[in-house]
This record gives structure tokens, sequence and C-alpha cells, in this order.
């Protein structure tokens, strides 16, 4: 839903405020008050619908970002098993979409490679580098006092 402006109804903001604040922190909710709960989300958006979020919509984010950035510095995440809220992207049947769009659009196998994962991949290395690095440089009387604080 972030790719597009929902444009809420104030209504439906309303209605999503007060079954917040009717079931409370989601983190404790039962089995069988999470459902409650989805089936109240389920009832508002039939109510108060928003715009659903389309590949085209989603293609438009990814290419933007590269375009901005470049592929050396653009990942996708792995939120796939319930499409993320993009219509039409399901589950991860849909990933071979992205990747031909990646390529039909002109960015090659190595970009496409580094960003379903190298990027990532490229930056925890970095930060075990310098982890190492600082673990191996650091005054241990220095280490230790930051390591306190945290």
């Amino acid at each position: 839903a972030y790719l597009v402006p929902v444009n809420a109804s104030p209504e439906r903001t309303a209605a999503l405020g007060a079954i917040m604040k009717r079931f409370g922190s989601l983190a404790s909710l039962t089995p069988e008050a999470a459902q409650e709960l989805a089936n109240s989300m389920a009832e508002i958006d039939q109510r108060f619908p928003v715009r659903e979020v389309t590949f085209e919509d989603y293609m438009a984010h990814l290419l933007h970002a590269l375009k901005v950035v470049g592929a050396d510095h653009v990942g996708i995440g792995a939120d796939w098993d319930g499409g993320g809220g993009v219509r039409g992207m399901d589950d991860v049947t849909a990933i071979p979409r992205i990747t031909e769009r990646l390529l039909a659009e002109g960015y090659s196998a190595a970009d496409v490679e580094k960003i379903w994962g190298g990027n990532v991949i490229r930056l925890l290395r970095d930060a075990e580098r310098v982890r190492e690095s600082w673990n191996r440089d650091a005054r241990p009387d220095a280490r230790d006092a930051v390591l306190q604080r945290q």
C-alpha cells in the first residue's frame, strides 16, 4: 500500500482506529482474537475500499529506485508469502515476473543477481570485515566501554 497514495476516507481511518483501540497490542492476541481482527479488517476493506497496488505500481517503484541509486544499492525483500499487498503477486510463484521485467528493462543478469540478494550479501560481508577490523584494531578498554553502553 505504500507504493500508491491510499487516500483513505475519514470514515475508514476512524473505523481502523476503533479496531486498533478495541484489540490493543497485536503481539498479545489469542488465535481467536487474531481471527476476529482479520474479519473486522476485511469488513472495513469491503465498506471503505482503497486502491489496490498492482504489479505495474510495484515495478514503477522498483525501477525508480534503480534509476535514482543504481543496481548496486537496491535490494528486494523476502516477504512473498502473501504478496505484500501487491495484486497479482500473491506468492513466490510470481517472483519470476520481476526478474523478467528487469531484464526487459535492460538490466543485466549481473544487475539482477545483485538486486535479488548480491547487494545484501555484499553489505553483510562488509559489516563482518569492519567488525573484524574493529575487534583487531580497537583498544580493549575502548571496545569494552562501547559494549557496556549497548
